[in-house]
């Protein structure tokens, strides 16, 4: 049993190092199609065989971390009602800060508008589905006001991370709440 945890712990570094090189592979040439398998396995400091062992190729390596990603965002179990909300975007406020300089680089990424743009479609049906299961109809207004949240958030968010000083993550995470507050207040 030993030897299966070194396993799956061996293909997780593994795996994360591939993915930390590609981000900075991504951050220098801004296009996946100038990357190459041999290229990262050089800078990476493994073998062909070890990268083919965990992807087929470059794309692959981008949409596991897109992936991984969304699920990090969206993976919050504890959120059940409306008065979850300031626990969950805690949760994405911690994640980001964790896990900031992947994002930055990521940014670089050819496809980041279509990625973004994505996870602003996925942070909207995700609230959508909370106040649905909070019993709270839907109606145009608070769809826009939902929609005016998320590209809010994820237009500060982009901001940050491409080193933006003056927004830090405790000040988005304070004007997060307060934004929340002011437009959703009347239905919790």
């Amino acid at each position: 049993m030993t030897t299966v945890k070194r396993t799956n712990y061996a293909t997780i570094r593994t795996k994360r190092l591939i993915e930390r090189t590609f981000c900075e592979l991504i951050h220098e040439k801004r296009r996946i199609e100038d990357i190459t398998v041999s290229e990262l396995v050089k800078r990476a400091d493994i073998n062909r065989g070890t990268f083919y062992n965990h992807y087929p190729n470059i794309r692959a390596v981008a949409h596991e971390i897109a992936e991984n990603i969304r699920h990090d965002l969206f993976d919050y179990p504890d959120f059940v009602k409306l008065s979850d909300f300031d626990g969950y975007y805690d949760h994405v406020f911690a994640y980001v800060h964790e896990n900031e300089n992947n994002l930055y680089l990521l940014l670089s990424y050819d496809k980041v508008i279509s990625f973004l743009t994505d996870l602003q479609t996925r942070s909207e049906n995700f609230m959508k589905s909370k106040f649905i299961q909070s019993g709270i109809e839907l109606n145009p207004e608070i769809e826009a006001s939902i929609g005016f949240y998320c590209c809010g958030i994820i237009s500060y968010m982009t901001l940050h991370l491409s080193r933006d000083k003056h927004l830090d993550v405790e000040n988005l995470s304070q004007f997060r709440k307060m934004w929340f507050r002011k437009l959703f207040i009347t239905y919790q």
